[in-house]
């Protein structure tokens, strides 16, 4: 039985941790998505709690930004904990295996950016562009 799990979201809260006993990073940020409509009509988002750890860690805290875009792949863990009160409490959290920023097809203006297409539906490159 697979657990995998693919998301994308906005990025929200993202911390870069190091463990105290090995010294590698941990990146812990909650990743917000689109949860449809309530029935007043607002609008809904939820959100999941996201893990990294050790070289992706690392490569991703560079560059992660509060409310980018970004795409997570990874598996899904059960948090457990019990707070000072005596309460326990439960938490899903992905565990990332790969996170990339997530691209939109629409400028910053929200205006569809115009990407000239040959009529084999590939993209149009100059010969200097090409990379090989």
């Amino acid at each position: 039985m697979a657990n995998r799990i693919s998301l994308d979201g906005t990025v929200f809260r993202p911390e870069t941790r190091y463990s105290q006993t090995t010294g590698k990073p941990v990146l812990n940020f909650d990743l917000s998505f689109y949860d449809g409509k309530a029935q007043d009509g607002s609008t809904k988002y939820g959100s999941i709690r996201v893990r990294a750890f050790g070289p992706l860690a690392e490569n991703v805290a560079k560059d992660i930004t509060e409310k980018d875009r970004y795409v997570v792949e990874g598996h899904l863990s059960l948090d457990k904990w019990v707070d000072k009160d005596g309460q326990k409490h439960y938490r899903l959290v992905v565990i990332a295996d790969d996170i990339g920023k997530a691209y939109n097809k629409f400028g910053d203006d929200g205006k569809a950016v115009n990407v000239p297409q040959d009529p084999a539906g590939g993209q149009q490159m100059d010969d200097e562009e090409i990379p090989f």
